[in-house]
């Protein structure tokens, strides 16, 4: 059966929890999923091809007849670059029924040029790419910033799609009643960042806290479950030769459930990147009542909140304001990310696949 939209992806929790709100809500005779994965290790339905960077170009002709034959397609992120690249430059025919969701390190890495190479070969492949983008003609995000600084970037005309995409971005309050507690307890729990990237930039936070910890009584939790493993082990040395007990490394992955409890339990967090990213976490915990830092480079995050009227604070705050959020901020925010980051809304948003 031929599939009506093609979705090109990368394997992960966020992408399984996509598909089967697809499925769900949009049917799976109707929509194909092409997952790129370094390995095997989730099940996916019936209506998806799996598959490693090994055989991937196997995988490339039975690709291209499922993207001529599909009516929109789908890139869940511009990953996989090479594979997505050589795709729709041999078939540029294919590029008018593309949309591209931005997810963030797609977008910067390119501006900012992470990891690239400057031989022949990546001017080559960094030519094309850009002149494939150019003539994407949907773009799809929640963020006015990122959706500027694209068309900006590439020189595109493309129209956006505001959606805020994925189920990880919807908040769900794990109690029926959502009104945020000012918790009572003498010692706050701080969340430093969402994984062993280095976009964290987990060391200014931690000598941070470090020079403020005579004056507080805190214990920072730092997620380390997922990244780069030899940063995860320079972080933990690092956190524990600063910080000492306070110091606690989470290095194992949570269930989501057991995740978002975790989280129920965070009194402060704290984002340090310079560009968006870790944004499932940050609305739960603005969700939950949290008081969250983030680096005023962090544009694109500090553009939404303005817009959406939340409360968050300067990381330049941080050695003067290491309390709660008080009730009536917290309220507030609990509120404005439930009307906005809902189920409801995720649905009536993707009313471009029916288009």
């Amino acid at each position: 059966m031929i599939k009506k939209i093609l979705h090109l992806c990368s394997s992960s929790p966020i992408t399984k929890s996509y598909i089967e709100f697809i499925n769900k809500n949009f049917g799976s005779e109707n929509h194909f999923f092409v997952i790129f994965a370094t390995s095997f290790a989730y099940e996916y339905p019936n209506n998806c091809l799996v598959m490693t960077r090994e055989d991937a170009k196997f995988n490339y002709l039975k690709v291209l007849l499922m993207s001529n034959r599909a009516s929109k397609i789908i890139l869940h992120g511009f990953f996989y670059n090479r594979f997505i690249t050589r795709l729709l430059t041999i078939s540029p025919w294919n590029i008018k029924k593309c949309y591209w969701v931005i997810w963030g390190a797609d977008l910067y890495d390119d501006i900012e040029q992470v990891g690239y190479t400057k031989t022949l070969k990546y001017k080559q492949f960094y030519f094309l790419k850009k002149w494939i983008i150019k003539r994407i003609p949907y773009f799809a995000t929640y963020l006015e910033y990122d959706y500027q600084l694209t068309i900006k970037h590439y020189n595109s005309k493309a129209k956006l799609i505001d959606c805020i995409m994925y189920p990880s971005n919807v908040f769900t309050p794990l109690d029926q009643d959502i009104k945020p507690k000012v918790s009572s307890n003498k010692e706050l729990k701080i969340l430093l960042g969402n994984s062993a990237s280095e976009a964290n930039n987990h060391e200014e936070i931690i000598l941070l806290l470090a020079n403020i910890q005579t004056r507080a009584k805190f214990t920072v939790y730092c997620p380390l479950s997922y990244g780069s493993m030899e940063h995860a082990r320079k972080i933990k040395d690092l956190g524990r030769k600063m910080l000492g007990e306070r110091f606690n490394p989470i290095e194992n992955f949570m269930q989501i459930d057991e995740y978002k409890s975790f989280l129920q339990s965070i009194d402060i967090a704290i984002f340090n990147h310079k560009r968006q990213e870790a944004m499932g976490n940050i609305i739960n915990l603005l969700g939950m009542g949290k008081k969250i830092y983030i680096s005023t480079m962090n544009y694109s995050l500090w553009n939404l909140c303005r817009k959406l009227k939340l409360n968050i604070y300067d990381l330049h705050e941080l050695g003067h304001t290491l309390t709660n959020l008080n009730s009536s901020y917290l309220e507030s925010n609990t509120q404005i990310i439930s009307s906005f980051f809902n189920y409801n809304t995720l649905l009536s948003q993707h009313s471009f696949l029916r288009q």
